[in-house]
């Protein structure tokens, strides 16, 4: 149904990353990443409790850790790849976001995956998406004032294979 899957779609995506010095040559107001991790699980179903997501955490957990946070609460944006309603409930539990309460971080402001989910590039999507609202670029739906996010990427059978980042307005190392 609408809503719940998300439209069929094609799309491309690149990613530029440079180091300190080139990266405000570049853009005037870059993303600064501050940390990083992914984690795959077994992909053979029933092998693994579908209604969480270890990976998701765990890699989150070691991001946040890098990063300096707890949880993706404490950021002002959350990206998730979450083509379906039931992912985003399993990996905001996952990256310790309560769905009932969620303060102030923003949960997939561009609408996501569910507006358009085009195989093998919505993950780097979200890492955009969190680009786009750090430097100042997200136009009709940023979050106003946003200074870190957390971009979420999946592949794989049920969330089988999960990479977090963690991004910065400011620099984490000098």
């Amino acid at each position: 149904r609408e809503g719940y899957v998300p439209p069929a779609g094609e799309s491309a995506a690149c990613l530029v990353l440079a180091a300190e010095g080139k990266a405000e040559q570049m853009c005037e107001r870059p993303a600064w990443i501050h940390g990083v991790h992914q984690i795959a699980e077994f992909q053979n179903l029933g092998v693994r409790d579908l209604t969480r997501s270890e990976s998701a955490g765990l890699a989150a957990h070691r991001a946040f850790a890098m990063a300096g946070i707890t949880s993706a609460a404490e950021a002002d944006v959350v990206a998730l790849t979450a083509a379906t309603p039931v992912e985003e409930m399993i990996l905001c539990e996952a990256l310790g976001i309560d769905t009932r309460d969620p303060g102030k971080t923003r949960i997939n402001p561009s609408g996501g995956p569910l507006a358009g989910n085009p195989l093998m590039t919505t993950g780097l999507i979200r890492l955009g998406e969190a680009f786009l609202q750090l430097s100042g670029r997200a136009h009709g739906h940023a979050v106003a004032g946003a200074q870190r996010a957390v971009a979420h990427a999946a592949q794989g059978h049920c969330l089988q294979h999960n990479l977090v980042w963690v991004l910065g307005s400011e620099r984490r190392w000098s």
